[in-house]
């Protein structure tokens, strides 16, 4: 039902998918799809959080953002303020079949030690084991990341390197 609009490119991403499925991405943060799935509009929740957060976001590049399995979205990227935030090389490779690594920005209010079941609302709050073992898997097979699950999107940006694997525009 999308009427498309003059000036804008239209891009179809997979944002990122669930940590349940995927497991934590390479910056160590695993979104539960209980969090991602959550719809906010429908059901209350002391934090807003879910898939719907997305709605309020807006498109960046490389998170310059100052101004069911996965989470999917339909992006209209308005050509002209993408152009003059300096993003026409992303753009142009769009419009040329191109298909650039995106990565999600969001907040959480606060992150769970996949080991010790920790919270820490701040990076400077975490446990010794994500402040000294982030990413490494223990001998009895438990790997060392945050689960985040209460994520609110605000920011999806064109990356060179995305923290999620998963996470590219599928197609224009």
């Amino acid at each position: 039902q999308l009427e498309p609009e003059p000036g804008k490119t239209y891009v179809h991403i997979l944002a990122l998918g669930a940590g349940d499925y995927y497991g934590a991405n390479l910056n160590n943060d695993h979104f539960p799809w209980s969090g991602l799935d959550h719809d906010h509009t429908k059901t209350a929740h002391p934090y807003m959080h879910g898939y719907k957060t997305f709605l309020n976001a807006h498109a960046f590049a490389h998170h310059v953002n100052k101004d069911p399995e996965r989470v999917e979205l339909i992006v209209a990227i308005d050509e002209e303020k993408c152009i003059r935030n300096g993003g026409q090389r992303t753009l142009d490779k769009i419009k040329a079949g191109e298909y650039p690594s995106t990565s999600m920005g969001c907040r959480v209010p606060f992150d769970v030690c996949s080991i010790c079941g920790h919270k820490a609302k701040f990076r400077r709050e975490y446990c010794d084991h994500m402040r000294n073992d982030a990413g490494k898997i223990y001998a009895d097979g438990r790997k060392v990341f945050v689960y985040n699950p209460y994520p609110r999107f605000f920011d999806i940006s064109f990356v060179f390197i995305g923290a999620d694997r998963t996470s590219f525009v599928l197609e224009k």
